[in-house]
């Protein structure tokens, strides 16, 4: 099935959960709906993954979520820093940043009580920080050099060395990489390419450098299928690459 029908999908799927929630929680999520994610123009990624957190933790704190006072907050601190999810492990610090920033952006939305709201967000900040940032900035011993990242690149076969090519030169999550279509990038004169694509964060635009524009012009020019609304990665049935072949 076509990525964006499936997204469309589960879109709808969450919105028909939304309609189901007792007053007054119906309305609050319907209008942050309306008004924050459609406003904003969020992808549906982003507004699954908004919808999806909001409704765990509306489950963990046992209550409507409107009604969130600072003693839901320790325990929803709690829960991230002690549940375990299915695979056995505890929530990455990625995933408690982001539940953060979700509950800050809620708060910010449903708390008219300014001494109150900003209480709230003050107790909504994580409790445990990654050892790989400092304030918050990636630290640069932790990345890996242009010599490795170019050694790793030509023991790739060619389809490959393009797709890394484009999370390198354009910080793409895998995911992004993996749908894009060829309508999505535009290669000029001076041999640059500037790619757009759907994140979290909504659609973006990024330039990639000519070193790398080359890599994925040449896997380009080899890619069996070429149409607009062919996958720049396609399987052999012109399907997404999965994450398996990855």
């Amino acid at each position: 099935m076509d990525n964006e029908k499936r997204l469309q999908r589960l879109l709808q799927s969450i919105l028909a959960r939304l309609e189901r929630q007792p007053e007054p929680n119906k309305t609050y999520f319907l209008q942050f709906y309306s008004r924050y994610c459609l406003k904003n123009r969020l992808s549906v990624n982003r507004v699954l993954k908004v919808f999806i957190t909001l409704l765990k933790i509306q489950q963990v704190i046992d209550k409507p979520l409107h009604e969130l006072d600072e003693k839901d907050l320790e325990t929803i601190n709690l829960y991230l820093v002690t549940q375990k999810t299915r695979s056995g492990k505890t929530y990455s610090l990625n995933t408690q940043n982001d539940w953060h920033k979700i509950l800050k952006i809620w708060i910010r939305f449903t708390i008219q009580d300014e001494k109150l709201k900003n209480t709230l967000i003050a107790s909504s900040e994580l409790v445990v920080k990654n050892p790989y940032f400092h304030g918050y900035r990636l630290d640069p011993a932790t990345l890996p050099t242009d010599e490795e990242v170019l050694a790793l690149m030509n023991a790739l076969p060619l389809r490959m060395r393009a797709f890394l090519a484009l999370l390198d030169g354009g910080g793409l999550r895998k995911g992004s990489a993996q749908f894009l279509r060829h309508r999505d990038l535009q290669f000029f004169p001076d041999g640059s390419l500037v790619i757009s694509f759907d994140s979290k964060t909504g659609r973006n635009t990024i330039k990639i450098r000519k070193d790398l524009a080359v890599v994925v012009a040449e896997w380009i020019n080899h890619c069996p299928s070429r149409k607009e609304n062919d996958f720049v990665f396609p399987n052999r049935k012109g399907e997404a690459m999965s994450d398996q072949f990855i």
